[in-house]
């Protein structure tokens, strides 16, 4: 009995684990984590509220600096709005590290401003399905 009790709780947690977000490769770096606490609570907007304007294309003035914020604060966007590649890379090899290549090459290119390319930044992680 015990091991049959013990077999479905296995099952039940196997389940559980692989239909949440935990199969999902998690940014959980501490510089990351920090990032978007300090911006979440300087800007007054979650992530969530970011990663559903990205998707549909209606990220406003407000969301662009708050996403601005948290890649300034991870250290992939520097001080004066150029890419630090080499965070980009490190990050991109530590949770991606069959993308690096194409996030690197794709993702990673300066825009007109430090707003836009951090946008581009964004959007060409979820158009991958990797944020």
């Amino acid at each position: 009995m015990f091991q049959s009790l013990f077999k479905f709780v296995f099952y039940l947690f196997l389940v559980g684990y692989f239909t949440s977000e935990a199969a999902a490769p998690k940014l959980n770096h501490p510089k990351i984590q920090d990032a978007v606490v300090k911006c979440s609570k300087d800007k007054g907007i979650d992530r969530k509220t970011l990663l559903e304007a990205l998707k549909v294309d209606q990220v406003d003035a407000k969301l662009k600096d708050y996403n601005l914020c948290i890649l300034k604060g991870s250290g992939v966007v520097e001080p004066d709005g150029q890419i630090n590649l080499v965070a980009a890379k490190e990050f991109s090899e530590m949770f991606f590290p069959d993308k690096v290549d194409i996030i690197m090459k794709t993702c990673c290119v300066m825009k007109e401003n430090a707003d836009e390319t951090a946008l581009w930044i964004s959007k060409c992680l979820l158009n991958l399905k990797l944020i």
